[in-house]
């Protein structure tokens, strides 16, 4: 599993992968589609604790599914892209490690009541680009041969639809195993603040 991991997926998965999560709920009667945007506070967390580094403020942007299952459980399979990574202050210089994501996370849903639902699952995420930006200028040095090109990640969060159709959704994504292919072992770390719009025409408000 960690040797296929290394080595990363190719395109033919990869798209396989995006059919499979965003097909196989279809079978549903009631499924409502959305977009989304918003933003993104990230870090890279070291197995040995805590770091020097800071938060890095990205955003992430995409589409999602609402699959009822039944009056207060739904599924929810996503796409979106996700910029992430981390900023590094030191005596010398300030850099920041930029990393880039197709994530597809497949969340499970319990309605609350009166809009608000508990939300978590796993993610999987393919990383598209990882560059360093340091004082200011952005280095072409190609850093994805030190990270793994498929991040194994969970999910977890609250998100409020209103009758408007309009939601937000506040989420927490860590990854499960390490993004890093050398001997430091490093995680992804996630907070998301988001929009969405339900965009389906059969809206319905008590969804």
């Amino acid at each position: 599993m960690l040797r296929f991991l290394k080595l990363g997926v190719n395109k033919n998965n990869m798209l396989l992968t995006i059919a499979i999560v965003l097909s196989s709920p279809c079978y549903s009667q009631a499924v409502y589609f959305k977009i989304k945007a918003g933003s993104n506070i990230s870090n890279i967390r070291s197995g040995g604790g805590s770091t020097r580094a800071g938060y890095r403020l990205g955003f992430h942007c995409g589409g999602l599914a609402l699959v009822k299952l039944s009056s207060r459980v739904a599924l929810q399979p996503e796409i979106s892209y996700s910029t992430q990574g981390r900023k590094y202050s030191s005596t010398f210089s300030n850099s920041t490690t930029i990393l880039n994501y197709i994530n597809l996370p497949v969340l499970f849903q319990l309605k609350l009541g009166t809009g608000f639902r508990l939300q978590a699952g796993p993610q999987i995420g393919f990383l598209i680009a990882a560059k360093v930006k340091r004082d200011g200028q952005v280095y072409d040095l190609d850093i994805k041969r030190s990270y793994r090109l498929v991040d194994i990640a969970y999910s977890g969060g609250l998100c409020y639809l209103n009758q408007s159709r309009i939601g937000v959704d506040v989420r927490w994504v860590r990854s499960l195993i390490p993004i890093t292919l050398g001997p430091h072992e490093q995680n992804n770390n996630v907070f998301q603040l988001g929009l969405f719009y339900d965009i389906s025409k059969g809206h319905n408000s008590k969804q």
